[in-house]
């Protein structure tokens, strides 16, 4: 029983402004996040070597391939509606505002608020009037964080 659940358990984005879910077609099959250590390079006159001081931490970046398919009229419009979901993360509700905050779910593996960076498509498949049937979509998201990390945090729970 438990495997049948899982089996249908999608990826989901959900526009936090709005509440509006969108789950994927198809989960994808990788996902890359990574975080970075930034420094200051300090300049010493006669040093072999500069010396560096830690500046911050990088807010965890995630990438991701997402599968779009058509093969009907109905999924045209499922998947026309998600493409547009998924660019609509990228721009203010109002004049003078951000795009809204989204949530990430990846069951089993994270929820967490994010910033949509980038969406870019790519249509592989046309029919015979040369609409898209088949297309990939890259997104890159940037995590929110609401308060400082600290080592023995990440150490004890990872990065959230």
């Amino acid at each position: 029983m438990e495997q049948s659940l899982r089996a249908i358990e999608l990826v989901s984005f959900v526009n936090l402004d709005t509440l509006e879910e969108k789950r994927v077609q198809f989960n994808p099959t990788e996902l890359t996040h990574s975080v970075s250590a930034e420094y200051t390079m300090f300049q010493v006159v006669g040093l072999s070597y500069q010396p560096h001081q830690y500046a911050s931490t990088s807010n965890r970046e995630f990438s991701m391939t997402l599968m779009f398919r058509v093969d009907s009229p109905a999924e045209r419009d499922e998947v026309d509606d998600a493409l547009r979901f998924l660019d609509s993360l990228m721009y203010a509700a109002d004049f003078g505002g951000s795009p809204p905050d989204t949530l990430l779910v990846w069951p089993s593996l994270t929820s967490t608020q994010v910033k949509v960076r980038s969406v870019g498509k790519k249509h592989t498949q046309f029919n015979s009037i040369l609409a898209a049937t088949m297309t990939s979509v890259d997104v890159a998201l940037m995590a929110i964080h609401s308060k400082p990390l600290l080592q023995g945090d990440v150490r004890e729970n990872g990065i959230r």
